[in-house]
């Protein structure tokens, strides 16, 4: 299965391995119109399919500032929205981990990466969480580590800066800048989880030490 969508164009679904391939499988359409009857021309931003659903769940962001639900096996229209900043979506990134296919992270045009629980979203901004903090610009690229034991992210974007985010702390533990602004990322696992996981695991028990001598000094 595949995902496409764009300005003026709602998601759609192929299967490729279908006879028909041509024709999509699944056509989104828009949210229903405001309160002043007005229908708002779609602008899909990004797109991904919900883990561990068949390619039945697709989430969206849009320009309109809002991360939508669709669900194949319901309807056409999203099956939730939730608006997530002032700003377009530009990217969501889905965890690896068991339990948390329902979450994904979202990043937008001011450089807010914050984390959506889709279980619990609602108009108004509820189900919007945790943030990582640190971009200052546009963010292009949310990339996963795809080892689900090492708990990292990777983003980059107009702040001409990759940026890796520890997600069990929500802390920025690198940032490396590359002179030119980027559109994307890629991650291969190296050796046993990579040098930045030894790295992320390292500080995480330096701070730990940190901590516990400062509580020691208190009492």
């Amino acid at each position: 299965l595949v995902a496409v969508a764009g300005k003026a164009n709602n998601a759609r679904v192929f299967d490729l391995g279908a006879p028909s391939a041509e024709e999509p499988i699944f056509h989104a359409r828009s949210a229903k119109p405001n309160e002043l009857g007005i229908w708002e021309k779609p602008w899909v931003t990004c797109c991904g399919f919900v883990p561990g659903e068949g390619g039945q769940l697709v989430a969206v962001g849009t320009a309109e500032h809002q991360v939508r639900l669709y669900d194949r096996r319901v309807k056409r229209r999203p099956v939730l929205s939730v608006d997530f900043g002032e700003n377009k979506v530009t990217c969501l990134c889905f965890p690896c981990e068991e339990g948390a296919s329902r979450e994904v992270w979202c990043a937008n045009a001011t450089g807010q990466i914050r984390l959506v629980d889709l279980r619990t979203a609602g108009e108004g901004g509820e189900g919007v969480g945790a943030s990582l903090k640190g971009a200052l610009g546009c963010v292009r690229s949310l990339t996963r580590h795809p080892d689900p034991a090492v708990p990292l992210v990777f983003a980059c974007g107009l702040d001409r800066h990759l940026r890796v985010f520890d997600l069990r702390r929500r802390k920025q533990v690198k940032s490396v800048y590359l002179k030119q602004y980027l559109n994307d990322a890629a991650v291969v696992v190296a050796g046993a989880g990579g040098e930045l996981a030894g790295q992320a695991q390292e500080e995480e028990e330096v701070e730990l030490r940190r901590k516990k001598a400062k509580r020691a000094r208190r009492s």
